[in-house]
């Protein structure tokens, strides 16, 4: 037996490709959140979210430090949580205290209606200090 699409589904798919055709024709940023473990952890701490969102989860009490370089060569970290618009609002984990933590960086602000600036961004993730036990293992991590 076929299975039929419902009209509802497919009128709604239909409406959200002609927007997005159009929200891409005219250069347009659309933002889009998906409910995760990711995006509750940076609810949970209240971090921002902007035009350009970098966010590093992982699962122990290892601290780890997430480093971003903008467009300009400037470095965002633990050592500097400001540089060209970008700010890192949230730092877990200097002390081992989650086991569930994340770090994050943000560029750009609607509400205060600043752009991220547009280039290339690096970013690098250091294993600044284990905390707890075992230490010297593999500390596995997400970043988006």
């Amino acid at each position: 037996t076929r299975t039929r699409t419902p009209t509802l589904t497919l009128t709604r798919t239909l409406t959200l490709t002609r927007t997005l055709t159009r929200t891409q024709a005219q250069r347009s940023v659309v933002h889009a959140h998906v409910n995760d473990e990711m995006m509750a952890r940076v609810a949970r701490e209240g971090a921002k979210v902007g035009d350009v969102t970098i966010t590093l989860t992982w699962d122990d009490r290892t601290d780890l430090d997430l480093h971003v370089f903008t467009p300009s060569g400037a470095e965002i970290s633990y050592q500097n949580k400001r540089a060209d618009g970008g700010y890192l609002d949230v730092d877990m984990n200097t002390s081992g205290q989650s086991t569930v933590p994340v770090e994050n960086v943000f560029f750009g602000d609607e509400e205060r209606g600043v752009e991220a600036m547009r280039g290339k961004y690096r970013v690098v993730v250091e294993n600044f200090a284990y905390h707890g036990e075992p230490r010297g293992h593999a500390v596995k991590f997400k970043v988006r």
